[in-house]
């Protein structure tokens, strides 16, 4: 059977009591009602849509849709399940009764009788699904109210012979034929081992009783016959138990035939199965899936059965079912587990959203599709048959579920509950699910809208970042204050708005501090001394600073002499950065502009020499201004090149200033020197220092001069070129001597001075 084991990628899902929690809990939405298909609406907003292959609502006497019911009640003869297209009824003697439309019905379970003899009838049980009777002590017969049908049990707690043969009288209107079903079952020996049908004149089936299944304490079941008989006029319909299973069952025991009206069955007939690899395209369902919803579940029920007794649970443990949709996407269900004659697949027991139904993504629009099932097996025989295994409606009908939600959900988020008060922004984040995506999402605090998120990997979840503008910011040193940030709006693609029950979330808004800086800026020349002075608002701030040259420190003043050795301004920025309970200020920018001292020259440089009478024009360079002092004997103060005419020997200053306002001063030196020549007369090479050489005055700034000395005679004794003023007569005689001397300007001297030793 279905129940156990199925692929692995069948997922678990909510359970059927959880399913029928939800539904019993859900709100239907009436006007989308139809015969085959109940909407609902659970308490938290998702839709809930059940889908079967027969019908779970009827029209009531009054043409109005509403739903099966197959509760109980009170009626004249006993109780009826009257919600329903064939309502059934179950009287105070233990016969039962099922409606078969135009006022007539068919009566069995009629004075039943078990090995021929007959029991007193008592009601143990009332119940809205089940009524139990006592025949004896030892016998129990529940009647359960199903869609359009009654099952009776017969639970017989000790022997009653070697046999068991339950009887009872079945009625039905007169043209109908109350006969074997030759696709379902065969004949044994006389015996039936199969269901009975009840036909229409016109051939159309009006009820069916199942094949009885008979099945012990251990579990340990078969299938037993049915025998139909005529007795003074009566239809007389016999269950017989096999007596070779009988011989080993252990009590209690269990006799379970299903009567049930026209539509609780599969109108096809039973459905066969194939031998693999091949499959028998069987039952399907058109399932909706309502506008507006992401499926978050998909709930199948369905069943098949083993045909014969004969090894039953090897049969059903080689059934295999495929669950197959419009778009592609199948699974195949089997079960190699043993134990019952039934497959079973309850409603609920697993979820089959992913992958059958994943390949609809979300629309704004109904979407229908053919959810179908496909049946084999894989041994036995060799064609499509009900030899071995069959589909029928009993005792499970094919249903689906589509659950998924109209409203989109969501969650967001903030990155900090906490920020500075000179954080103008915080970061927001939002996840967003169901419904119909791309979702829009709007915020007081944030500019424009985001739109986010796709249909993807079977789910439709998404996740937007946000930046959001904190309104009033910012603000400095003031106390700690609290903003509620606003819930965001979501919408759908379908323009459906989230609903939640979210609430503002608190901002915690910390004081940030703020500092100012005197001055701003400032501007010196290379190596004047720089000061900054920088105030918190609040004293218990620390200040950290950096400059641009690597120079860093704290505290509230910056201190600092640059010297420029570059030819262009350099400029420092410094930052200033306070720090006070976690939050930091805004960044304090300082700029300093070191401005170059000028790059001078002044010719001539160092000391000239300047005879006496004469001017030197003076050059000075790598400036925009020039002033020179001392004014005395030049021809302007202000100009870079004025002429000096010294009467002494002077030194001229120049104070020579940039573009920059920054200044250097510079000197020269003019030596004033008398250039007359001037030659003794005398020559005392005595060693007393006074005129023991030949001096002449002078004689240094005329270079490469020419001195010729004679005696009296006319002779030279002494001849020099660039005289040295070295000559002191020491190889000559006293007496008078005479000189000539061609200066280099062209000027002759000549004369004559006394030599005395």
């Amino acid at each position: 059977m279905i129940n156990d084991m199925y692929s692995d990628e069948v997922q678990k899902g909510c359970g059927k009591a959880a399913l029928d929690s939800i539904v019993r809990s859900a709100k239907e939405v009436e006007s989308k009602r139809t015969v085959f298909s109940s909407y609902y609406i659970t308490k938290d907003k998702q839709v809930l849509v059940r889908n079967s292959s027969v019908a779970i609502n009827y029209y009531n006497p009054q043409g109005k849709l509403v739903p099966i019911k197959t509760e109980l009640k009170p009626g004249s003869q006993g109780w009826v399940a009257d919600k329903q297209q064939n309502s059934c009824r179950i009287n105070k003697d233990g016969s039962s009764a099922i409606s078969l439309g135009n006022g007539n019905e068919i009566l069995y379970n009629i004075e039943n009788s078990i090995n021929g003899l007959k029991y007193k009838i008592g009601i143990a049980s009332v119940s809205e699904k089940q009524i139990t009777f006592t025949l004896g002590s030892d016998i129990q017969k529940k009647i359960y109210s199903k869609v359009n049908g009654l099952e009776t049990d017969y639970i017989i707690n000790k022997p009653v012979g070697k046999e068991i043969t339950i009887s009872e009288e079945v009625k039905y209107p007169t043209g109908c034929t109350f006969t074997t079903d030759n696709s379902m079952g065969r004949d044994i020996n006389g015996y039936w081992r199969g269901n009975y049908i009840l036909k229409s004149e016109d051939g159309k089936v009006l009820s069916k009783f199942n094949a009885p299944v008979c099945y012990d304490a251990k579990g340990s079941f078969c299938i037993g016959y049915y025998q139909l008989v005529s007795e003074n006029g009566k239809h007389i319909l016999k269950t017989i138990v096999p007596d070779e299973w009988l011989k080993t069952a252990v009590y209690p025991i269990t006799v379970d035939p299903m009567v049930s009206g026209p539509q609780s069955f599969w109108l096809g007939g039973n459905i066969p199965f194939c031998l693999l690899p091949n499959y028998y395209t069987g039952d399907s369902i058109q399932v909706t899936i309502p506008g507006g919803i992401t499926i978050t579940q998909f709930y199948i029920s369905t069943s098949f059965q083993s045909n014969f007794a004969v090894t039953p649970t090897y049969w059903t443990s080689h059934g295999y079912v495929i669950m197959k949709t419009s778009c592609g996407k199948s699974i195949t269900l089997h079960n190699p587990a043993t134990g019952a004659v039934y497959t079973d697949l309850p409603i609920g027991s697993y979820d089959f959203h992913n992958p059958i139904t994943c390949c609809y993504p979300p629309s704004c629009s109904d979407q229908s599709f053919w959810l179908t099932q496909e049946m084999a097996r894989d041994s036995a025989g060799s064609g499509c048959d009900t030899d071995y295994l069959y589909y029928s409606a009993t005792p499970t009908v094919f249903e689906a579920y589509i659950q998924g939600s109209t409203d989109t959900a969501y969650k967001f988020s903030l990155t900090s509950s906490k920020v500075c008060s000179n954080q103008c922004q915080v970061k927001m984040k939002v996840t967003a699910e169901y419904g119909v995506p791309p979702y829009v999402l709007s915020h007081p605090w944030l500019t424009g809208k985001d739109t986010f998120g796709t249909y993807g990997s079977c789910v439709s979840l998404a996740t937007a970042n946000v930046t959001l503008n904190i309104p009033g910011c910012p603000t400095y040193c003031g106390k700690t204050d609290t903003l509620m940030v606003p819930v965001p709006i979501i919408i759908d693609a379908c323009g459906d708005t989230a609903v939640n029950s979210f609430t503002k979330q608190k901002l915690i808004i910390n004081p940030a501090p703020q500092i100012t800086s005197s001055p701003d800026s400032m501007e010196v020349c290379s190596g004047t001394p720089i000061s900054f002075s920088i105030a918190p608002c609040s004293a218990s701030t620390s200040i950290a600073w950096t400059g641009s040259n690597g120079s860093s420190g704290t505290g509230t003043s910056i201190n600092a002499t640059i010297n420029d050795t570059g030819s262009n301004a350099e400029k420092i920025v410094f930052t200033a950065i306070a720090s006070s309970g976690g939050c930091t200020s805004d960044t304090t920018t300082m700029t300093a502009t070191i401005n170059p001292i000028p790059a001078t020259a002044i010719s001539p440089s160092g000391i000239d020499t300047l005879d006496a009478g004469n001017s030197q024009v003076l050059t000075a360079t790598g400036g925009s201004t020039y002033t020179w002092y001392p004014s005395t004997g030049l021809s302007c103060t202000n100009c870079p090149t004025p002429t000096a005419t010294p009467t002494t020997t002077t030194t001229y200053y120049v104070a020579i200033t940039n573009s920059e306002g920054c200044e250097k001063t510079d000197s020269v030196t003019l030596l004033v020197i008398d250039i007359n020549v001037s030659v003794p007369n005398v020559v005392t090479p005595n060693g007393d220092g006074k005129n023991d050489v030949f001096y002449i005055k002078g004689l240094e700034y005329h270079p490469d001069s020419q001195l010729k000395i004679f005696d009296r005679w006319g002779v030279v004794t002494y001849q020099s070129s660039n005289y040295q003023n070295n000559w002191n007569g020491s190889t000559c005689s006293d007496g008078v001597y005479y000189y000539t001397l061609d200066l280099a300007n062209g000027k002759k001297l000549d004369g004559f001075f006394q030599l005395i030793k």
